[in-house]
């Protein structure tokens, strides 16, 4: 999609890749026709990343920072079943790195808690869609509490008795906090769609005031950039922010693109988020957003 062309030699428009996508899946028997809600998604996060519509400029997602991250967290009503889904998705998420569609992939035995942090499984991703998956160490921290986050979520889904290990992690919920019925959804089953992640996310953050920073729309997609700006303003190497967001090993992504101010288990449990300050309180801070 990035590198494609049409006849007139620009790029794919992401309607024309859908239209061809739709038309794709149509020449297969009813019955017969495959899951295209990934490359769906993957469009989606094309339409606001790489898309340059003529005449303008690309839209990209605002960098969910982790001082705006915290105010989106502190308007979640964590005392109820969708709040604490929801504050779940967005450490784990932050803490990830994560592109939307890799959220909503994760499996319940994808994630897996100890007292000093949180390890999450990716079995694939944009980056990376061959060979082994990728283990990611989340450590907890004082202002984001991830651990008892995820935790208070894996206990919803005992109580719901959704917490076998092959069942999706995060889950589409009634407003009373029940699973919300998905025997029609024949294309993502029991998995959210990378969209519905999107629409989580925006929700949460217009709900606490932080629809745009800086201009920029706040998307799932966000939640990938934010941290990573977090991250170089703390001094954290190009290489390791690439190892955490798994961009490719030379990729300067994370120096360029994903900068918006304002193949085994790593056996050290190292996180490259420890070097960003608590509560987001850098030093040359000039005060609160």
């Amino acid at each position: 999609m990035e590198t494609g062309k049409d006849k007139e030699g620009t790029q794919y428009s992401p309607d024309t890749l859908l239209a061809y996508l739709s038309r794709i899946v149509t020449w297969y028997p009813k019955g017969e026709r495959p899951d295209s809600s990934l490359v769906r998604d993957m469009i989606e996060e094309y339409r606001l990343e790489e898309y340059i519509p003529a005449g303008g400029e690309r839209e990209q997602a605002a960098g969910l920072t982790l001082n705006y991250l915290l105010q989106v967290l502190a308007r979640i009503d964590e005392s109820t079943r969708i709040g604490r889904r929801d504050a779940a998705l967005l450490v784990i998420a932050y803490g990830k790195l994560a592109r939307g569609i890799e959220v909503a992939d994760l499996l319940v035995k994808n994630v897996r808690v100890t007292d000093n942090g949180v390890w999450v499984f990716t079995a694939k991703s944009k980056t990376r869609r061959k060979g082994k998956g990728k283990w990611r160490f989340i450590r907890d921290r004082q202002d984001l509490q991830t651990v008892r986050r995820a935790r208070a979520w894996l206990a919803d889904l005992r109580e719901l008795g959704a917490d076998n290990p092959s069942l999706p992690l995060f889950r589409a919920l009634t407003v009373k906090g029940g699973l919300k019925g998905r025997g029609n959804a024949t294309v993502r089953g029991l998995h959210l769609s990378g969209r519905a992640i999107n629409e989580i996310v925006k929700k949460r953050a217009a709900a606490a005031g932080v629809e745009y920073i800086n201009g920029l729309k706040v998307t799932s997609h966000s939640l990938r950039a934010g941290p990573n700006t977090d991250m170089k303003r703390a001094k954290v190497s190009l290489s390791e922010r690439n190892a955490a967001g798994d961009w490719g090993e030379r990729s300067t992504l994370a120096d360029t693109d994903y900068d918006r101010p304002d193949d085994t288990v790593d056996v050290t449990d190292k996180d490259p988020l420890d070097a960003v300050p608590l509560f987001g309180r850098f030093d040359d801070d000039p005060g609160e957003p």
